[in-house]
């Protein structure tokens, strides 16, 4: 289904706002290996990190998205030591006649709190990130893609799409 679109037409962005994997460890390691191996062979474009992602902890998901070369996404995700996103905060994506930036957000109501201390991780406000990206990505036809609903976010006119848990709602 996903070839046939793709070949039917040439823009086409494939994405997932996370939460991959089940939010406890009764999902067994090979088959969280299996399915972010399945999203690399159906080349999506970018995985959010969303709170069950980090299950299995951070190295896990990082090695398991590198091996499968699906792009990580977050733009808010921070980690503390270091004060810097734990992935790439965006992604550019040009199509022909028009370009998209894609950000990955996450919002802290939605995630454990204990799992983010023990991977020493902490989460910006996701409104607050948004307007920066906006500022950096400029006058690109923008979509946000985050892992649960974010307060606030719709308010930006520069933003065409959300995408949610694979939900799509488009904006004015």
């Amino acid at each position: 289904m996903i070839k046939d679109m793709r070949e039917k037409h040439k823009n086409v962005l494939l994405l997932d706002c996370g939460d991959v994997f089940s939010k406890t460890k009764d999902l067994s390691e090979l088959r969280a290996k299996i399915s972010i191996r399945g999203l690399g062979l159906m080349k999506y474009d970018a995985l959010n990190i969303a709170d069950s992602d980090l299950v299995f902890g951070w190295d896990f998901l990082q090695e398991a998205a590198q091996k499968s070369n699906v792009p990580l996404l977050s733009a808010n995700v921070i980690k503390q030591n270091l004060n810097q996103p734990l992935v790439q905060e965006y992604l550019v994506k040009k199509f022909a006649g028009f370009t998209v930036g894609i950000i990955g957000l996450a919002s802290l109501d939605y995630f454990n709190k204990e799992s983010l201390i023990k991977e020493g991780l902490v989460i910006t406000d996701p409104e607050e990130t948004l307007k920066r990206i906006l500022s950096e990505i400029g006058s690109c036809t923008s979509a946000c893609v985050y892992s649960k609903p974010i307060k606030g976010a719709s308010n930006f006119l520069t933003i065409h799409f959300f995408a949610s848990n694979m939900l799509i709602f488009p904006l004015k």
